[in-house]
């Protein structure tokens, strides 16, 4: 009766407080290392140590396909030991789900244990191996969290609190961050398939991990951007690994081998910065350096922070002013040196607040970050085409009116269709608008541009291909482009002096162009000698200061309904 009331023991409360601690374990929000973990034990198991009468509690940690003669890759941990014989061993032992092997092995003094007295010991085992695996476990699972899943690299909230510990040991600043961002990624990804880029830019990853030392972290912030938190003694040596980094993939009969170059932005941490800023600062940094080529690496200073506060300044405010209508198109003629007769105009925006007219220059450039600026078209589009019909409906004989187009819109799915839909809402005729988009510069947005002329020449609507010769720069374009005008950019004319080499090649482009039936313009026209040099050329119609400035709409008003200017150009 005795014996079998003791096979079927309830444990007692210190083993059921024992089951409890485990059960915490439940919520995985702390990693444990195995020193970490021996204390916390060591804490609450101390009483039922006691119970079994234990000498010893020992942990074994035996990772997957390794033999227990490995001793340098067994973990051996004495959780529990106290003065006494040593007479009986029991042991417990479960694999985790990677194959490692977590073995708890307890040793009694007694020297003929109850039954009690092992049963008791075995459940002591059990409770042990099932805590480790459970820290193991939350240490996996956490440490999964805190990395990114493609790379492996920490991610950014690990991070981010890895500065913030610097700063709570105030050793911050020892440090930058590097910002970095990979040159032409995407020529990677055009030139082998998907995965393949993909493990470019996990073993890029890894070398970048192999560049810093102790003490410092890398992780990736999204793309092909990563951010670096490194010492200012190793920064000179990392920046010069940075510039040409060599990649070889072997994959199948597949073997590439790409030379990866960087630009990046540098903040050096000089007072006691909080880890947020000092990236922001970096970022703003290899903003700048993106712009510059051959100077790939920038340092932050504080015009950059001045600059960076304004461009906060500007996407703040920009749904206000679009609700406020306060992005008002001013708009320029475009006219014949010949006839002085106004042929066009071109539809420009200005941003009007507190009092204040703010050019383009100061605004366009940052929206064009975001997709405001497609906002912002659409806008300028609605307002141009009710500026039309306001005109018509006082008898004006109103010229076409170029409207500006951010390459952003070429992406947008029926953006041809979506332009015309405008026109026919305000009942405008298809041929008093015309859409201006700046000469592109990249393979994948020429190729929108391409099918965007054709599907404007569908629609009966003219483009015009604005700043030519800041692009591709490639004449054999103007056939494949196929647009209706083409606008020379200012640089060709804004020249001290005029050479045959100089008229040679405007008077080429506009030759070539008008052979394609198409109009052209020259833009940015201040002088008689330019007026001069572009009737040489062939070029009779111009837009710029030598006629008129961007007007307001109710200044230009006057000048269309007269349509022709006065003035007299002596060449």
């Amino acid at each position: 009766m005795e014996l079998n009331e003791e096979k079927s023991y309830v444990p007692d409360q210190a083993v059921t407080d024992f089951r409890n601690v485990v059960s915490m374990m439940a919520d995985l929000n702390e990693a444990f290392d195995m020193s970490t973990l021996v204390a916390r034990l060591s804490k609450n198991i101390v009483d039922s140590a006691k119970q079994v009468n234990a000498k010893r509690i020992e942990i074994e940690t035996i990772p997957a396909g390794v033999s227990e003669l490995d001793v340098a890759r067994v973990t051996h941990l004495t959780v529990y030991e106290t003065e006494g014989p040593e007479f009986d061993g029991i042991s417990y032992e479960c694999v985790m789900p990677d194959g490692e092997t977590i073995r708890c092995g307890i040793t009694i003094m007694s020297l003929y244990p109850e039954d009690i007295q092992i049963q008791k010991a075995k459940w002591l085992c059990e409770m042990v191996c099932l805590y480790v695996s459970r820290a193991k476990l939350g240490s996996g699972f956490i440490d999964m969290m805190n990395r990114d899943t493609d790379t492996g690299l920490p991610n950014m909230q690990t991070f981010l609190d890895f500065g913030e510990k610097l700063f709570g040991e105030f050793k911050i600043t020892d440090y930058c961050v590097v910002a970095l961002n990979i040159n032409n990624f995407k020529f990677v990804n055009q030139t082998v398939p998907f995965d393949v880029g993909t493990s470019v830019l996990i073993k890029y990853a890894h070398k970048l991990s192999g560049m810093i030392k102790e003490g410092e972290i890398v992780t990736r912030f999204g793309g092909d951007n990563f951010n670096v938190l490194l010492k200012k003694k190793n920064l000179e040596n990392f920046l010069s690994e940075i510039k040409k980094v060599p990649v070889d993939i072997k994959d199948g009969n597949l073997r590439v081998h790409f030379e990866l170059s960087c630009y990046a932005g540098i903040y050096m941490i000089e007072t006691r910065t909080a880890i947020q800023t000092a990236v922001e600062r970096a970022s703003d940094a290899k903003n700048n350096a993106k712009k510059y080529p051959h100077h790939p690496f920038v340092y932050y200073n504080e015009e950059m922070g001045e600059k960076q506060h304004y461009s906060n300044q500007v996407r703040a405010k920009f749904g206000k002013a679009i609700d406020m209508h306060e992005f008002v198109a001013y708009y320029q003629p475009k006219v014949n040196i010949k006839t002085k007769k106004i042929i066009g105009m071109e539809a420009l925006v200005r941003w009007e607040t507190d009092g204040e007219v703010i050019r383009p220059d100061r605004f366009v450039g940052i929206l064009e970050d975001s997709s405001s600026i497609i906002e912002l078209d659409r806008s300028m589009l609605r307002q141009v085409c009710r500026d039309i019909k306001r005109w018509e409906s006082m008898g004006i004989d109103v010229p076409c009116v170029s409207v500006n187009l951010s390459r952003r819109n070429l992406t947008t799915e029926n953006i041809a269709d979506e332009i015309a839909a405008v026109l026919d809402e305000y009942h405008v005729d298809h041929s008093k608008v015309e859409i201006e988009v700046t000469e592109t510069v990249d393979n994948a947005e020429f190729n929108f541009l391409a099918d965007f002329i054709g599907r404007m020449k569908q629609h009966g609507i003219k483009v015009s291909i604005d700043d030519f010769g800041t692009g591709y720069s490639s004449l054999n374009l103007l056939k494949s482009l196929n647009a209706d005008v083409l606008k020379i950019d200012r640089s060709f004319i804004d020249l001290k002096e005029f050479t045959e080499q100089d008229e040679l090649l405007v008077k080429s482009i506009i030759d070539l162009a008008k052979a394609y039936n198409m109009e052209v313009i020259t833009e940015g026209v201040e002088t008689e000698e330019q007026i001069a040099f572009l009737d040489r050329c062939g070029c009779e119609n111009v837009q710029g200061y030598f006629f008129d400035m961007p007007l307001s709409k109710v200044e230009v008003t006057e000048i269309i309904r007269k349509g022709y200017y006065d003035k007299d150009i002596k060449y």
